[in-house]
């Protein structure tokens, strides 16, 4: 929200200070305004050049001997103005061939979107979950190429035409004295004059302008998020018989988008055609005041002169009314330049959990010094480092409420978790049990106490909620592996991804996909108890240490529940599943799920219990289904993290 109290100035002067110190943007630039430069000396050169053809090699004529008119030597001097023309022009034909491969436009745009992808993938959930998955697109394709075209490199054509200028007063400067000619003050006008009637009026015209462009923007994300919610939420539109409805909302918001680039348009137009008309009333001027000198016969005013300083009076009219343009374009962009400078500055958790990962190692280190004096004859001591959890502290924030209002969820107590060992987290609903295993996972940081589970250890947490891409089921359920080196590797990949789907019961049918390779958006093609078990496929496919899993069996009928219980007992008794190592050289597997079955508590090696009247605490094996009844409001995993007010 405090992007709204800067000036958008000071964001684009660091947008281009990002972009000088990228080594490729940098570069790319160096040579981008060289061959600018190529480009403004060419005009200085054919200014001069223009001169000498019509007052020295056109006018004038060279008799020989008997009077007659001699041509003698003007045929090539012809020829050499021609190639003094044509050879510039291929050259920079080239260089500007050239430019297109100098990655400029290409390395801003890949330095932004790699920050805001990154940034993304950092967000503290809080501002994970308060930001519009279309927030996200359209920083990162529309805003940041409307940045990048209408911002820096819209800077670069500012520079160019500053040259054009610069050419100008270096060209009235010199041509007087290459020419023999009188000095002509008169002409140096319309550098000053221009400028400050174009900052005036675009002064003037920039409150209406900024108002077009925001409609337009403010309507086109409408319409953006409107098609959105219509692609994600077909099917309770389509189940309540809105489609009519929906077809009206989105002719409106059209119409609306219409009406918007209609306003914007002309406004625009209106501020492109300004400067072309002050451009033009200063050449008529002059055309005026120097043609009737011409025509006079006015001492010093010859036709080549003449020629050149009606083309040096276009050209500054053209170069401020490019620099006009340009200041527009950047102007334009500053919706942009607003939306993707918000993003950048969401807050992350990537500091607290480079401290926390440190305090884990610390503790690690120091954890493995105590049990080598308690065990000295232990093989492995790093094994033998227990999961830790001291007093909890974790509160949801609830949107629209003033700051430092939450709700508390009761997380105190201390438990000691063995590795290698089957945890089973029950409770009362919506208090606090996938809560726990979310911080357990890693997903969320406790804002106090203790969650200790050893460095070395990697953890993967299980969401109840399944999630897949379009690709081949084989992509799907091993996404979080490393690409197999070679076919060999691959092949045996498959032979163990299949076998762990085997044994979880997997249908019929969807061994066909999984054999076929086929490419579906499986969420949508899938049952969810089938998406359950390509779910917790990757989760075993991917062998972590410790496998945080929210409710595994909610979608399944008994047997196939029994078939799931016995897999993550057999995860943790044989160290994994489908190994080729026996298991004796294999690292311990923990599993911890929360669970709303009672007969899940009979493969558990712990079972913790949490309530918002005693915290965490451990259980025996009873399981009370009044439990399961408490529907208290404290905060929970199955709850968003920011509540609406």
């Amino acid at each position: 929200n405090k992007v709204e109290e800067y000036p958008l100035w000071t964001f684009l002067y660091e947008y281009m200070k990002l972009n000088v110190q990228s080594p490729k943007v940098r570069n790319g630039t160096i040579k981008a305004l060289l061959v600018s430069a190529l480009h403004n000396l060419n005009f200085l050169f054919k200014l001069f050049l223009r001169v000498y053809l019509i007052d020295y090699l056109l006018a004038k004529e060279q008799t020989n001997g008997n009077g007659d008119v001699s041509t003698t030597g003007k045929e090539v001097e012809l020829l050499v103005v021609i190639a003094a023309t044509v050879l510039p022009f291929a050259t920079l034909h080239v260089c500007d061939y050239q430019k297109l491969s100098f990655g400029i436009g290409g390395g801003s745009r890949t330095k932004l979107q790699e920050e805001l992808l990154k940034r993304f993938l950092d967000l503290r959930e809080t501002a994970r979950r308060d930001m519009d998955g279309g927030d996200l697109i359209v920083a990162m394709t529309h805003d940041v190429d409307e940045l990048v075209e209408c911002g820096y490199m819209t800077a670069l054509k500012v520079a160019h035409s500053a040259g054009e200028l610069a050419m100008v007063v270096v060209y009235q400067a010199l041509a007087p004295i290459v020419f023999h000619q009188e000095r002509r003050y008169l002409i140096i006008a319309p550098l000053l004059f221009i400028p400050v009637v174009l900052i005036t009026f675009m002064m003037k015209r920039r409150d209406a302008t900024a108002k077009v462009e925001k409609e337009r923007k403010e309507c086109h994300m409408k319409l953006l998020g409107f098609i959105s919610f219509v692609a994600e939420q077909y099917r309770i539109i389509a189940d309540y018989n809105k489609r009519a409805g929906c077809v009206a909302d989105c002719e409106a918001d059209i119409k609306a988008l219409n009406g918007a680039d209609r306003n914007q348009a002309q406004v625009m137009l209106n501020n492109h055609y300004f400067s072309p008309w002050i451009a033009l009333i200063c050449v008529s001027c002059y055309m005026y005041y120097g043609g009737k000198a011409l025509l006079e016969g006015a001492p010093g005013t010859t036709l080549g002169m003449f020629l050149a300083n009606v083309s040096v009076i276009d050209t500054v009219g053209s170069s401020y009314g490019a620099i006009y343009r340009a200041l527009l374009e950047m102007q334009a962009s500053f919706d942009s330049l607003r939306h993707i400078t918000k993003v950048l500055n969401m807050p992350t958790d990537l500091l607290d959990r480079k401290a926390a990962n440190r305090k884990r190692r610390a503790r690690t280190a120091v954890m493995m010094n105590d049990l080598k004096d308690q065990f000295p004859d232990a093989s492995n001591h790093l094994d033998l480092e227990p999961i830790l959890l001291e007093d909890l502290e974790f509160q949801y924030f609830k949107k629209g409420f003033q700051p430092g209002t939450f709700k508390q969820v009761n997380l105190l107590g201390k438990v000691a978790l063995p590795q290698g060992t089957m945890t089973i987290i029950k409770g009362p609903r919506s208090q606090g049990k996938t809560t726990l295993l979310r911080i357990l996972g890693g997903v969320f940081l406790p804002d106090g106490g203790l969650c200790f589970i050893p460095a070395h250890l990697r953890v993967l947490h299980v969401s109840a909620a399944t999630f897949f891409y379009r690709g081949t089921l084989l992509e799907n359920v091993t996404f979080g592996m490393e690409k197999p080196k070679n076919a060999e590797e691959a092949g045996e990949r498959r032979s163990r991804v299949q076998k762990i789907m085997l044994k979880l019961g997997i249908t019929q049918h969807l061994m066909g996909y999984f054999a076929a390779d086929d490419e579906h958006p499986w969420g949508k093609v899938l049952s969810q108890s089938e998406c359950q078990i390509l779910n917790l496929t990757r989760a075993f496919v991917f062998n972590p240490e410790v496998m945080c899993v929210d409710k595994p069996t909610a979608l399944f009928n008994d047997i196939q529940a029994a078939k799931v219980l016995h897999l993550l007992k057999e995860f943790v008794v044989q160290k994994g599943l489908e190994q080729d190592a026996s298991p004796a050289k294999r690292r311990p597997r923990t599993c911890i799920m929360t669970t709303d079955r009672a007969r899940s508590l009979d493969i558990a090696d712990k079972i913790l219990e949490i309530s918002n009247a005693r915290g965490i605490e451990e259980s025996n094996g009873t399981f009370d289904m009044e439990e399961n009844q408490n529907t208290t409001e404290q905060g929970t995993g199955s709850e968003p993290l920011v509540e609406e007010a």
